[in-house]
């Protein structure tokens, strides 16, 4: 090797969900400076994944949870069929009876049925509530529970509508943003060019642009390093040449 040459480290890629192998190529000092980033910045930069998975596991958990949960409640404060664990049978009558006795049902009812989810009102699981809703209403004659429920069943129901699945690229970069994969590649290290003509190599079908990269680093909030390491992707041959 001459002097002034820099020493170049090999190694293989495969992206997360891929069976395809890239061969990889380094310079030296490049792979040194990745892999002895500062250990604030490291830090931060770590955690800004953490923050992406749970943003997004939070919103799936709560897109999920809250109408059960809702529905949950509802059975447990107001169905006298469902009982609570008591070990007194005569304690577990009277709280069913509470049940069957407790006014709120109705505002419960007009709550739940705003929800697509709980329009099929002659479900084994909601028409319990409705029933016993409609029968407090009418021993209180309460005409104002019947209005409010007309007007409740003329609207358009919410629609329940889960986040989105992330896309191929949200998997990959936050699959790759910090890695111990072979070569210990980050892409926090990457400039979005440089990453996007890297991803068009390794991973085409999540169609990494320059402005689909950018976007989706920004939405996920990911943090690249101060200084970008690697702005330049290349293939020569069967490798992939990074500086």
């Amino acid at each position: 090797m001459k002097p002034d040459e820099v020493p170049i480290i090999k190694g293989q890629f495969t992206a997360k969900g891929s069976t395809n192998h890239f061969l990889v190529q380094i310079p030296a000092n490049i792979l040194s400076d990745i892999q002895n980033l500062e250990v604030d910045e490291f830090s931060e930069i770590a955690k800004s994944v953490i923050e992406s998975w749970e943003r997004a596991h939070e919103e799936w958990e709560v897109a999920k949870c809250v109408p059960i949960r809702r529905f949950l409640e509802a059975q447990r404060k107001f169905n006298p069929l469902i009982p609570d664990q008591y070990d007194d049978f005569i304690a577990e009558i009277l709280k069913a009876g509470e049940r069957s006795n407790n006014r709120e049902v109705k505002d419960a009812v007009l709550r739940l049925i705003k929800s697509s989810y709980y329009r099929t009102l002659n479900s084994s699981d909601v028409m319990p509530l409705i029933k016993n809703a409609v029968e407090m209403a009418v021993a209180d004659n309460d005409q104002d529970f019947f209005k409010r429920l007309g007007r409740e069943l003329e609207k358009r129901a919410l629609p329940y509508r889960p986040p989105k699945e992330q896309t191929p690229l949200e998997l990959l970069l936050t699959a790759h943003w910090i890695t111990d994969g072979d070569i210990g590649l980050h892409f926090c290290c990457f400039s979005d060019q440089a990453l996007a003509d890297f991803l068009h190599h390794v991973a085409p079908e999540a169609s990494p642009t320059f402005d689909a990269v950018r976007q989706t680093r920004k939405r996920l909030k990911l943090k690249q390093t101060r200084r970008r390491l690697i702005k330049v992707v290349k293939q020569v041959g069967k490798s992939l040449i990074l500086g």
